[in-house]
């Protein structure tokens, strides 16, 4: 009998709800689907912090012009300072927090590598974040991977395959509590039994 291979192919996002990282927990393999067409005002380059009072969080990127350009291609504007800005603005929101060292220490790495392409930013500072939380699917991304072109369906069809995967698994996200949230207040440890709690609760029996 062939085990179970789940595979969970996402657009790659700027520090996204818990609940994306609760989807990367339940998966095998993790494809960063990066290189569809990118999206303006959408979760690619921005984000909100600071649940109680929420702040966006905005990358700058070059979009003049290019409006058929995928998200593996769309360069960060540096000519802004918001890499400062961003760790300034998260220093604020959660100095206090009990463990806001944790956090900030892998948010402020992952902004000071200088990458110069959106997804190669968003993907490093998501799996610095997995790998604080010991999640540790196998991870790929759809550009690098030969083979698959097609229309929506049939290219995530051929993705599935190209990985062996027999269970496509997506959303839904929990709502309102970024992961910036989450690891600044309940910290690594308590984040990974957060997210344990979900995966339990998907085996309870609500009638029970």
């Amino acid at each position: 009998m062939r085990m179970k291979r789940t595979v969970v192919i996402e657009q790659p996002n700027y520090v996204p709800w818990i609940g994306y990282f609760d989807l990367i927990r339940q998966s095998d393999v993790w494809v960063w689907y990066d290189d569809v067409q990118y999206t303006k005002r959408d979760w690619r380059n921005r984000n909100r912090i600071a649940a109680d009072a929420a702040e966006w969080l905005t990358i700058p990127v070059a979009t003049k012009g290019r409006f058929t350009q995928r998200i593996c291609d769309v360069e960060v504007d540096d000519a802004q300072p918001w890499r400062r800005q961003h760790l300034d603005s998260i220093r604020r929101c959660y100095a206090r927090a009990p463990f806001f060292q944790p956090m900030f220490s892998v948010i402020e790495a992952a902004l000071s590598a200088s990458d110069s392409r959106l997804a190669d930013l968003t993907i490093r500072l998501n799996e610095s974040v997995c790998e604080l939380l010991a999640l540790r699917p196998v991870f790929m991304r759809s550009s690098r991977m030969p083979g698959t072109a097609g229309g929506r369906d049939e290219r995530l069809i051929r993705i599935c395959r190209a990985v062996e995967g027999n269970v496509h698994l997506s959303g839904p996200f929990v709502p309102n509590l970024s992961i910036i949230d989450a690891l600044a207040w309940l910290g690594p440890e308590g984040t990974s039994a957060y997210l344990e709690r979900c995966r339990r609760s998907e085996h309870e029996d609500p009638s029970a």
